[in-house]
């Protein structure tokens, strides 16, 4: 995205490959192609594709379980915070919610003190989930009578930068809370039976985003992550999130940054974005995207994403829309024009 005279491709290849049969990589690295993300499963030569879905509405509503707990990391952020009381709206009797100073601010205690008085067992733990051994001592405080039923990681930190500004130090920082932090969770959860992990990710994970190197490597893990879990029979739900309005990590961006991390997205409301994840859930799918996407106008901002295959299918759409919104808005002045000011035939 940072670079597009550059090809740039990824390619997954077969594990169980040989080593010394790299043929087919070569010819992936001296193709003049326009697939940006393949894969090579022996002869097969598989290549990724984003669509448009439609999740089926949820006719049932999620009911959280009133005897089990339910972490969620990140917790006393504004996406944390907006889960936690959605779980409660839900049912939920005990959250566990963590971040890595505790409640710090005033803001922070009062949305905790809401929550409480609902009759809500709030346990708030001040642990960095980047590292195991605090995360661990966390969990070891779970009521075994309330024991954990689901997981929300929306731990994260942003740091932009484009990638020849970007040092080692500033990569692993993004990485840690996000990537470390699932991996942690993922190992130290596998004991309880979870109705839900859910990984708060990002369509920069998913699209590419200009001056997001560090941030989209670290949510592009968590999709992986999501899709071994489920490959492994374990629940698993990565979102792949676009930009709230006035909370998350893109609220606090200058508007310089703002403006081009959500080039095509527009901010969704903390009810749009609650009532995807309840329709994510009830999909059954590893990986999701939720955004109020503009294809056209995010090719605008990265020219070069034109002519990927991989977003074909979301361009074809946007330009289809274009050509239907072309026709009928000639056609409705047309028809709304005086007989004097149509051109004559």
């Amino acid at each position: 995205m940072e670079h597009p005279e550059l090809r740039c491709a990824r390619v997954d290849l077969d594990a169980t490959c040989p080593i010394d049969h790299i043929q087919p990589l070569v010819d992936e690295l001296l193709a003049d192609d326009a697939e940006d993300e393949l894969a090579l499963r022996g002869p097969r030569r598989l290549t990724a594709r984003i669509t448009r879905v439609h999740p089926p509405r949820v006719t049932t509503p999620f009911r959280a379980r009133e005897d089990g707990t339910y972490l969620v990391t990140g917790g006393l952020g504004g996406l944390g915070l907006q889960v936690a009381a959605w779980l409660v709206e839900r049912g939920a009797a005990r959250l566990m919610l963590i971040g890595r100073r505790g409640a710090a601010t005033e803001a922070q205690r009062a949305a905790v003190a809401a929550l409480t008085t609902r009759g809500v067992d709030v346990r708030v733990i001040a642990a960095d989930v980047s590292r195991r051994d605090e995360l661990a001592r966390a969990l070891a405080t779970l009521d075994p009578r309330a024991p954990l039923r689901g997981v929300v990681h929306a731990a994260g930190v942003a740091d932009p930068s484009m990638l020849v500004d970007l040092t080692p130090a500033r990569l692993r920082e993004v990485m840690a809370a996000k990537a470390r932090g699932a991996l942690h969770l993922d190992a130290l959860t596998r004991d309880f039976t979870l109705d839900f992990f859910v990984l708060y990710a990002s369509m920069s994970g998913l699209l590419g985003l200009a001056g997001t190197g560090n941030y989209a490597a670290a949510n592009a893990l968590l999709d992986a992550l999501a899709h071994h879990r489920r490959a492994q029979g374990r629940a698993a739900l990565s979102v792949d999130w676009g930009v709230f309005a006035g909370v998350g990590l893109a609220a606090a961006r200058d508007d310089r940054e703002r403006a081009r991390y959500s080039a095509g997205m527009r901010g969704m409301s903390r009810r749009e974005g609650l009532d995807a994840l309840e329709r994510a859930l009830a999909s059954g799918e590893a990986q999701l995207a939720v955004a109020p996407f503009d294809a056209a106008q995010w090719v605008e901002s990265y020219p070069a994403a034109a002519g990927s295959r991989r977003v074909a299918p979301l361009l074809l759409r946007a330009r289809a829309d274009d050509r239907l919104t072309t026709v009928t808005t000639a056609r409705a002045r047309l028809l709304g024009a005086s007989a004097g000011e149509r051109a004559p035939t």
